[in-house]
């Protein structure tokens, strides 16, 4: 599932990366290599929401988080991946634009 996560994120970054708001300029390999590194970083953040997630249900005995998507284990459930990666992702992109 994580190889699978960063080969399939990895793909989906690079065909959205036209869509991003960019300076239209020439990328050398340095920036590619950053961007990879940002890509690869906000895949492991969004797998890391959902185990610290997953070993905080372990923690209190609990299968579900809430009752509101029942045997999906809650909204926190759906959105733990998303809770880490999204500053990290704000931070990247500003990083970014900025740098270019």
């Amino acid at each position: 599932g994580s190889y699978g996560g960063v080969m399939f994120g990895s793909l989906a970054a690079l065909l959205a990366l036209p869509a991003l708001p960019l300076p239209a300029t020439v990328w050398g390999w340095e920036q590619w290599c950053f961007f990879g590194g940002g890509v690869v970083g906000l895949i492991f953040l969004a797998q890391l929401g959902d185990l610290l997630q997953s070993m905080i249900k372990r923690a209190h005995g609990i299968k579900d988080m809430g009752t509101v998507l029942p045997g999906h284990g809650g909204i926190l459930d759906r959105i733990d991946g998303v809770l880490l990666s999204c500053p990290y992702f704000l931070s990247f992109y500003l990083l970014l634009s900025s740098a270019l």
